[in-house]
């Protein structure tokens, strides 16, 4: 039995069913938008089109676009693998296919939009209907069910290639409203006016045989004994293709790394603590000691164990208050620290405020910069941090000059796109 994934149908406000469906050949299950899933284990999936993109017309300004490019670089990269693997992704096409902006292309910000470009295939949109449709046996329930079309495709592949079938059409040379390449990737009209849980189920029902059906009549498989035979050409390119998903794999995680640094804007208390943590290990190369009885507290030491400096990380949703930066002396004293080894202040500061320039804009008021530089404290924001790393981002030097910067005497680690300095109030 087939599973299939129905994925992000609360993007067009259907009910999501909590369960999973068995009909026929299929164990249809249900996701919804954000959820996390992990394709592998599936053999199909089903997706309506334009679920990862938002466009919005702000008042007397343009139409704009959004999308949620993490996502969506995520769902490539699980897709392409469903399909290298054989299986089956079908996009539902409910609304309209919008692939420019004015004089902007934003082919790019659909998981839809991308396949469709990538084959070369041009579609356009219209307000009628169309009765007179030659249609595949197959699709005739669901065309009749949920199939009401709203959007051409235009190609010269529809005649002329034998990687695309049409599954649906008007009687016009190069045209399709519904089609399938390689009998692995559908794009399928869709329509339906009921969003009630009941409704998605027998959507999928329906389309879950029908496209299982579809496939399963047209399935051409090499034997396994066949394959064993082997071109020159097929080796070099398949051990190509293994470390092009090698290095896809490497960069990912790269990225990922990268990404989870930011999130030092928008966490507080335990979280935020460990993906600063994250920052020192990992770009500064510090050791970090995190086992410390305090939640918001680490400390950093030398190769020797040699304590260097104590860090205090807080998350809060207003300014910087004289009392964090007493909190982090007492923490040095209960340690029977000198005031000659340093404190460090990670703040995430007024985390209400959700741009980036506007962090950058807030301030730290004089009385307790003056007042962190005599406690020999630093006191860095992390929108400051993120700053300083972009500086540092390809010098091998930047461990020491982190270190020289804390070794100032404190004050206020101030950064911003053309520089970082340290302000003492003096």
């Amino acid at each position: 039995m087939d599973r299939i994934c129905y994925y992000g149908f609360d993007k067009i406000d259907y009910e999501i069913p909590e369960y999973k469906i068995e009909d026929r050949n299929s164990e249809n299950h249900f996701f919804p938008y954000k959820k996390e899933v992990d394709l592998e284990i599936y053999d199909g999936i089903v997706l309506p089109n334009s679920i990862f993109e938002e466009f919005s017309q702000p008042f007397f300004s343009n139409t704009k676009v959004e999308f949620d490019r993490d996502l969506l670089l995520d769902f490539e990269r699980q897709v392409y693998n469903l399909l290298r693997a054989g299986k089956w992704c079908c996009f539902l096409i409910f609304k309209p296919i919008i692939n420019k902006l004015g004089d902007s292309e934003i082919s790019h910000t659909d998981l839809c939009k991308k396949h469709l470009s990538k084959h070369e295939i041009s579609s356009f949109n219209f307000s009628g209907s169309v009765s007179d449709l030659k249609i595949q046996n197959e699709f005739v329930e669901y065309v009749r069910k949920f199939g009401v079309t709203k959007t051409y495709f235009v190609s010269d592949k529809f005649t002329d290639s034998a990687e695309i079938n049409t599954l649906v059409s008007p009687f016009i040379d190069d045209s399709a409203t519904s089609f399938e390449i390689n009998n692995k990737v559908f794009f399928v009209q869709f329509h339906s006016i009921l969003k009630h849980e009941k409704n998605l189920i027998d959507l999928s029902k329906c389309l879950s045989y029908t496209i299982s059906n579809y496939r399963r009549k047209r399935r051409i498989e090499l034997p396994d004994w066949a394959d064993d035979l082997k071109f020159k050409s097929e080796i070099n390119i398949e051990k190509k293709i293994n470390e092009i998903n090698e290095e896809y794999t490497r960069l990912t995680d790269i990225l990922s790394s990268w990404k989870d640094y930011k999130l030092i804007l928008s966490t507080s208390g335990d979280i935020l603590r460990k993906h600063v943590i994250k920052v020192f290990t990992n770009f500064f190369n510090e050791i970090v000691n995190p086992d410390d009885n305090f939640i918001e507290d680490f400390s950093v030491s030398n190769s020797s164990s040699d304590l260097k400096y104590l860090v205090e990380v807080k998350g809060v949703n207003k300014g910087i208050k004289r009392e964090f930066i007493n909190q982090l002396d007492s923490h040095r004293e209960r340690n029977d620290l000198t005031i000659e080894t340093p404190g460090v202040l990670i703040i995430n500061n007024q985390m209400t405020i959700v741009n980036i320039q506007k962090r950058l804009d807030t301030i730290i008021p004089d009385e307790h910069i003056k007042h962190a530089f005599n406690l020999n404290i630093l006191i860095i924001r992390t929108i400051d941090l993120l700053f300083l790393l972009k500086h540092l981002d390809d010098n091998e030097n930047k461990t020491s000059i982190l270190h020289d910067l804390i070794n100032k005497k404190g004050g206020w680690l101030k950064a911003n796109s053309e520089k970082y300095e340290i302000i003492n109030g003096h």
